[in-house]
C-alpha cells in the first residue's frame, strides 16, 4: 500500500514529561545543511554510515527519499528543537522486504538523534510513541517493523520499551540486522493506560 497522502505529521504533548514532540516532513532546502551536520557526528554514523557523503549527495538522498511514493522522511522535534531525523516507510515497497517477509500493511521505521543533549534525557522515549502512533493512525496497519544493526544495543533496547518483540536476525548487504515487531494490539493493550 502507498504512502502517498497519508499524513504523518502530527504535534502530540506529554504533560507528565512537559515535552512535546513533533513530526514535520522533511524540506530539503531548510534542512539538509542540518541533517548533514548530524551525520557528521560519530554516534549517527556509526550506524547510518552516511557520514562520508557530501553535503550534495545528502540532498539528493533526501530529495529521493521525498520523491517516494513510500517512504516519508521526517524531522523530528523535542520542544519547538530540531532533534533528530525518521524515515517512516511501507515495508513491503521497501527493498527490506526481499529480505524479509512482510504482512500486508507492515509499516517501518529508521530513526536517530542528532542533538545530543537529548540522548539519554528520557524524550526519545516520547518520540518513538509519537512515530509509532502516527503510524497506527492508518487502521490498515497491524504491525510496524524495525531492523537495527544487531551491535546497536542501545536501539534495540529502546524499541523494545515500545512494545517491539525480537524476530530474527538477517543478514542485509549493509549490516547483520535484528528484525524486530510492534503489533498494534499489544502496543495499545499496554499504553493505553499511560498515555
Amino acid at each position: 500500500m502507498s504512502l502517498v497522502g497519508v499524513n504523518l505529521q502530527c504535534k502530540r504533548h506529554f504533560p507528565q514529561a512537559g515535552t512535546t514532540i513533533a513530526l514535520e516532513n522533511v524540506q530539503v532546502d531548510r534542512d539538509n545543511e542540518l541533517i548533514y551536520a548530524w551525520l557528521q557526528k560519530d554516534f549517527v554514523r556509526e550506524y547510518w554510515e552516511m557520514g562520508d557523503n557530501s553535503l550534495q549527495a545528502v540532498q539528493t538522498y533526501l530529495q529521493e527519499k521525498l520523491n517516494s511514493n513510500f517512504l516519508h522522511p521526517i524531522l523530528i522535534y523535542i520542544d519547538g528543537e530540531p532533534a533528530g531525523y525518521t524515515e517512516l516507510y511501507d515495508f513491503n515497497q521497501d527493498p527490506l522486504a526481499d529480505f524479509f517477509p512482510g504482512e500486508i500493511g507492515d509499516r517501518g521505521w529508521h530513526i536517530f538523534l542528532g542533538e545530543e543533549r537529548f540522548i539519554g534525557s528520557g524524550k526519545a522515549i516520547f518520540v518513538g510513541h509519537t512515530i509509532l502512533e502516527s503510524l497506527f493512525a492508518d487502521k490498515t496497519c497491524l504491525r510496524v517493523l524495525c531492523e537495527p544493526d544487531c551491535r546497536n544495543l542501545r536501539m534495540i533496547k529502546f524499541v523494545k520499551k515500545l512494545s517491539h518483540t525480537p524476530l530474527q536476525e538477517v543478514v542485509l548487504p549493509d549490516k547483520t540486522a535484528l528484525f524486530l515487531e510492534c503489533r498494534r494490539e499489544t502496543y495499545f493493550q499496554e499504553y493505553s493506560n499511560e498515555q
